[in-house]
């Protein structure tokens, strides 16, 4: 069975969470540089709800991409265990302007992405785009969420499906976007890459241990944190992230071998 859900930005207004009845939702956290003024309360208010969020960002072709990959990761600041990251990516230079050209979407991909492997250390995120032009999208081996308003279902494989721009949902003032993934919620969770961490890379003078050790002692944090991972046992702060709480665990653990 198929499971709803919107994508949503300012222009939606002020959404009432408590009635929106989906399990996940995806909002808008950045536009070029500039942050989503709904961003921060539609984030509170998914969460309060107990959502499984997106957050995306789309990038445009008037700014260094470096710059705009570095100001959304900036915006998004802490990643929550029950979020993912998605980039919108789309070409339509006559109603867009701004929109960044399909020859060029490798190296938004390429920046975008070790910006985002630093900051979050996860390799896993949705792209956005129309499934017309998914073929080049599809080359860059991330789950997509394909755009195509038809009871048609895309020509390419899909994560999730972006069928209507006119939707009706509670809790959300006028026409909204509703999507659809075919995965059940677990599956979905594990296809956008929440819970796949990787050991960041270190540099000399981080830790005086070499990378090779690094990433055993991670691991061993990582498993600690997955059976510590039910909030408020062994001490851990339950608000804080997957990363900060593997990032306790391994202190304690280098601490302990010191």
């Amino acid at each position: 069975m198929s499971i709803l859900f919107n994508d949503v930005s300012k222009w939606q207004g002020d959404i009432e969470w408590r009635v929106y009845p989906y399990p996940i939702v995806i909002m808008r956290g950045m536009y070029g540089t500039v942050v989503d003024t709904k961003f921060a309360a539609n984030r509170a208010g998914a969460h309060a709800r107990g959502l499984t969020v997106g957050i995306y960002h789309r990038p445009h072709n008037q700014l260094p991409y470096d710059q705009q990959s570095a100001a959304f990761v900036h915006a998004v600041d802490q990643l929550r265990a029950d979020e993912f990251l998605a980039l919108d990516l789309e070409y339509f230079p006559s109603s867009s302007p701004d929109d960044i050209p399909i020859e060029r979407w490798r190296d938004v991909v390429s920046n975008w992405a070790t910006t985002v492997k630093s900051r979050f250390g996860i390799s896993t995120y949705m792209i956005y785009c129309p499934d017309s032009q998914a073929d080049t999208a599809v080359g860059y081996r991330q789950p997509l969420w394909l755009a195509r308003y038809s009871d048609v279902t895309p020509t390419h494989h899909y994560t999730a499906w972006q069928f209507s721009d006119s939707g009706s949902t509670p809790g959300i003032s006028g026409a909204v976007d509703l999507n659809r993934t075919d995965l059940n919620l677990a599956a979905f969770k594990t296809a956008v890459g929440i819970g796949a961490f990787s050991p960041p890379p270190i540099t000399k003078g981080d830790l005086p241990v070499d990378q090779d050790t690094f990433n055993k002692m991670f691991a061993i944090a990582m498993d600690k944190y997955l059976a510590d991972r039910t909030p408020g046992t062994a001490g851990i702060d339950p608000k804080l992230n997957p990363l900060e709480r593997v990032a306790n665990r391994f202190a304690q653990i280098f601490r302990a071998r010191q």
